[in-house]
C-alpha cells in the first residue's frame, strides 16, 4: 500500500484509526469549533434542536464578530446581544468582540488559536485558510457545527488528495494571489472538488505566513474541501511563537510515496499580475487585458489580502499619489494587530493621504453587507476570492479581483491599471 496523504494523516489522528483511505465516512474529533456573529445564531437554534444545552468545551469555542461589526443594523445588533449572552452562560472566553474583533480566518492563527495538524470545523467556507498554517479547516453547516458544539466530533467522507506543486519567480508586482488566480483560471471552479489541495514547491518555500494564508484561502474557489501548505521551519517557527507549540509538526505531512488523485505543476515564472473578470474567479487574465476598465469603487482587504504585507504593497504603491477623483477606495485591515502595525509603519498615513477610507478590522463590504456596498451597476475591485453576481450588493453590481498592486494601480488611475502604468 502506498504512504498517506496529509488529510489521510491528520483524519487518521483525529479518528482514533492508524490509516483512513478516500471514500470511507468516518467520525473524527476535532480541536476548535469556529464562527463569525452572522451565523452563529442560528448555530445556537441548530444547538437548541439537538436539545444540548452546553457546548463541550468552552475553550475549545471561538466566535469573532467580523461580518457586520459595529452593528449595521438593530437586527445584527440583536444577534449580537444573543451572541453574547450566550457565551457569557457558557463561559466561552474566546468572543471577539468590539476591539478586538477582526476577520476570523486572520485572527485564529495570529492569536495562537490553531496548530499544525489541527482540525477546525465552522460555519463558513473560508475556514480552510487554516490550511496556510497546515491545519485542516473545514467548512460545514450550522446543524453539523451544533453538533462539533455538542460532542466535539464532526464527520466526513475522507476526501481524495491532489496535490500542486508551484515554482518560478512571478514578475515585479504578482504574488501568492495572483499564483492562485492562475491556478482556478486553469482548473475551474469545480477542478478539484470535495478534494483535499497540498500545495508546495519552490515557490512556496520561500514564502512568508501571509502568502501561504493567501494561497489556501483560494483553494476553495477550486472547489477543494481542505487545502494546506507545506509544513515546514517556516510554518512551525510561527506556531511555536503564536500557539506555544508546533502542533502535530513535519510527522503529520505527506509520505513521500503517497498517492494522488491528480498533481498539477503551476510556473508562475515571470507571471504578471491578473485580473478575474466580473463574474466568476475563474475568468482570470493578465491585467493588461482589463486595462481601462472604469472603477466605482476598490476594496482592499478581507481573508485573501487583508494582512500586513498586503498593506505594504498598497502603501508602496499609494504613497506620495491620489485616488482618481470619481474613485471610493475602501481599505480595511483583517485584524487589530494588522491595523497597529499599519499605523506604526505609517501606512495608514500613506494611504489617508492618497484618500483612502479605512474601516475597521473585519470582512468589510466582501459580502455585500457592510460598509461599502455596492448600488446599482456600480463596478468594484476587490482584493477578495470572489465576484460572483452581486457579492458586494446590488445583482447589476460588477466585481473584478486582483491582488493588493493592481488594487491600489487601480484606485490612482479609476481604471483597472497595472503598477506600471501609474508609477512611471
Amino acid at each position: 500500500m502506498s504512504g498517506a496523504t496529509f488529510i489521510e494523516k491528520a483524519i487518521a489522528a483525529h479518528s482514533g484509526r492508524a490509516r483512513v483511505v478516500p471514500g470511507e465516512l468516518v467520525g473524527a474529533r476535532v480541536d476548535l469549533v469556529v464562527s463569525d456573529e452572522l451565523s452563529f445564531p442560528q448555530v445556537i437554534d441548530e444547538l437548541a434542536a439537538l436539545g444540548a444545552d452546553r457546548v463541550w468545551d468552552p475553550q475549545r469555542v471561538v466566535v469573532v464578530a467580523d461580518h457586520e461589526t459595529p452593528a449595521r443594523d438593530v437586527a445584527s445588533a440583536n444577534g449580537m446581544v444573543r451572541t453574547r449572552a450566550f457565551c457569557r452562560e457558557q463561559g466561552i472566553p474566546h468572543l471577539l468582540d468590539a476591539g478586538e474583533a477582526g476577520i476570523m480566518h486572520v485572527v485564529l492563527p495570529e492569536r495562537g488559536l490553531i496548530a499544525p495538524g489541527e482540525l477546525v470545523v465552522g460555519y463558513d467556507s473560508h475556514v480552510i485558510t487554516a490550511g496556510g498554517l497546515g491545519a485542516v479547516g473545514l467548512g460545514i453547516g450550522a446543524t453539523d457545527t451544533a453538533v462539533a458544539l455538542a460532542f466535539g466530533e464532526t464527520w466526513l467522507r475522507v476526501p481524495e488528495s491532489v496535490r500542486v506543486t508551484i515554482a518560478g519567480t512571478p514578475s515585479r508586482w504578482a504574488g501568492p494571489k495572483d499564483a492562485m488566480l492562475e491556478l482556478t483560471q486553469r482548473l475551474g471552479q469545480a477542478g478539484c472538488l470535495y478534494q483535499a489541495v497540498e500545495i508546495d514547491g519552490p515557490y512556496v518555500a520561500a514564502l512568508g505566513m501571509d502568502g501561504r494564508f493567501t494561497l489556501a484561502n483560494m483553494a476553495i474557489e477550486v472547489g477543494a474541501k481542505s487545502a494546506a501548505v507545506r509544513i515546514d521551519e517556516t510554518t512551525l517557527a510561527y506556531a511555536r511563537e503564536r500557539a506555544g507549540h508546533s502542533g502535530a509538526g513535519l510527522a503529520a505531512w505527506a509520505d513521500p510515496d503517497a498517492a494522488y488523485a491528480a498533481v498539477h505543476e503551476l510556473d508562475v515564472a515571470d507571471l504578471p499580475p491578473l485580473v478575474a473578470l466580473p463574474g466568476a474567479p475563474d475568468r482570470g487574465v493578465p491585467v493588461s487585458e482589463a486595462a481601462g476598465a472604469h472603477l466605482d469603487q476598490i476594496f482592499i482587504g478581507t481573508c485573501t489580502n487583508g494582512r500586513i504585507s498586503d498593506l505594504r504593497v498598497a502603501a508602496e504603491v499609494l504613497r506620495g499619489r491620489k485616488v482618481h477623483p470619481g474613485t471610493r477606495l475602501i481599505v480595511v485591515p483583517g485584524s487589530p494587530e494588522v491595523y497597529l502595525a499599519a499605523l506604526r509603519e505609517g501606512l495608514i498615513a500613506d494611504l489617508v493621504e492618497a484618500g483612502a477610507v479605512i474601516g475597521p478590522a473585519g470582512c468589510g463590504p466582501c459580502a455585500g453587507l457592510h460598509l461599502g456596498v455596492l448600488g446599482d451597476g456600480e463596478v468594484a475591485l476587490a482584493t477578495s476570492s470572489r465576484n460572483f453576481p452581486g457579492r458586494m450588493g446590488a445583482l447589476s453590481s460588477k466585481v473584478y479581483l486582483a491582488g493588493p498592486a493592481v488594487a491600489a494601480a487601480s484606485a490612482i488611475a479609476g481604471a483597472v491599471a497595472a503598477p506600471e502604468e501609474v508609477l512611471g
